[in-house]
This record gives structure tokens, sequence and C-alpha cells, in this order.
């Protein structure tokens, strides 16, 4: 049976003035179970969870927000959407600095990760935008895959080792119109150069970088699609 949905909003906005967060939220997700695609309200209800400093809950909302936003073709507002779950850190609220690069060493390309995606290390898929200049920090570009560099590592937790690939990615719209067919096409001495720079950024890091090989933009999307699926708890 429908719910009333006004009648909800006014008890969800009457719990919020008498500071009863978790409740408020409560009748929000009654919401959304209603209409699962109300992006209004999943907005709201993330920003409902952040004002109770549940930052891990807020940014799931946002990132379905902007997951839908993208796939419609809105991106500058899923660009803003992205923007701002990334100023989230479960613990600071903020982004925050994995580990500084080791004296001398510098990102060859802009260097990220491809959203709502999950590796087998458990963070998003690493991916590098190969591309003339560099990009603004915490900005969604739209792109195209080039390949993929197949590497394995020692894994963050216990004995053992596991995948973490890194993908390579070119804007849709490049400025000069002279980006690469492929990662297959890179000379081989940049090829070479970009696993040196993989080697030596995580020197002090303890993981062992072993490389796989270069894979074409169809393996790319192989592996793609499985951190999506991932990322969505193995649903197709």
């Amino acid at each position: 049976m429908p719910i009333d949905r006004e009648a909800t909003l006014k008890q969800a906005d009457k719990l919020i003035k008498q500071g009863k967060l978790d409740a408020a939220i409560a009748e929000y997700v009654r919401l959304i179970d209603d209409q699962p695609h109300d992006w209004t309200t999943i907005n709201a209800l993330g920003d409902l969870y952040l004002r109770a400093r549940n930052n891990e809950k807020a940014i799931e909302q946002y990132i379905r927000v902007a997951d839908h936003q993208f796939a419609e073709g809105f991106f500058p507002k899923s660009a803003a959407l992205y923007k701002k779950a990334l100023k989230l850190d479960p613990e600071l609220g903020h982004i925050t600095v994995s580990r500084p690069l080791p004296l001398g060493l510098h990102y060859p390309f802009d260097w990220g990760f491809v959203p709502s995606t999950k590796a087998e290390d458990g963070d998003p898929l690493d991916a590098m935008l190969h591309g003339p200049g560099t990009g603004a920090p915490g900005t969604v570009v739209v792109a195209r895959l080039l390949g993929v560099l197949k590497v394995e590592q020692n894994r963050k937790q216990g004995p053992g080792r596991q995948r973490n690939d890194r993908l390579f990615l070119a804007p849709l719209q490049g400025a000069h119109g002279d980006s690469p067919k492929d990662v297959l096409s890179f000379a081989p001495r940049l090829r070479s150069e970009l696993e040196d720079f993989f080697v030596w950024s995580t020197r002090w890091e303890k993981k062992d970088l072993r490389f796989l090989g270069w894979g074409g933009i169809d393996e790319a999307e192989t592996i793609l699609a499985a951190a999506e699926r991932a990322a969505r708890g193995g649903h197709s």
C-alpha cells in the first residue's frame, strides 16, 4: 500500500527540528522504499546522514544519485555530487593523502580511480588518464578505455597475493584529437617507463609489484565490468 508521502515528509521535518535525526532518517528510508527512483529524496537522505555524522551512508546516497545523473548524461551535476562524495572521509570528513610519492617522482599523467567500482583489494579501480596537462583534483572526467596494465601485489591484510590492475583511459573529448588508439599503441619505452614509475612509487610500501602484461580495450572492459558488479554487491 502506498504511503502518504506528504504526511511522511512533514513528520520527517518535525523530527529534524526536534533533533531526532535517526527517526527522521527512518522516515526518509520509508519514502525511498516506496519510490526507489526518487533521486531528490535520496540526495536529501544523504544530507541527513551527513548531519548525523554517518559519512559512509551519506557517500552511498550521493554516489547512487551521481551514477544516475551520469548515466542520463547530466555530467556537470554528476561531477558535483562525485566531488561532494570525494570530500567525505569516513573518519575525518575530508579527502586524505594515502601516501606521498618518493622524492623526485611525479605522476606522468593524471591519476585517480573509476567511481562505483570495487577492485580485488577493496578499493575502486585505479585509473591513469592519458593526456596533456593536469586536471583539477576531485573532478570527474568522461573518458574512454585504452586498456590495462595487469598488476599483482602483496595483500593488504594477511599472506598471499592479489590483483591491483591499473586502467588507462583518455578523455572522451581530447583537446587536440590526438589520443592513442589503445595502450598497445604506446611506444615500448613508454610502457616500460610507466611500469618503472609504478614500481618506484610503491618502493616503500612493501607491495612487491609484479606485472602480468598489458591488455587492450576488451580486456580492460572485462575487468571494469567485474569491478562494477563487485561494487553492487555482485548483482548484475
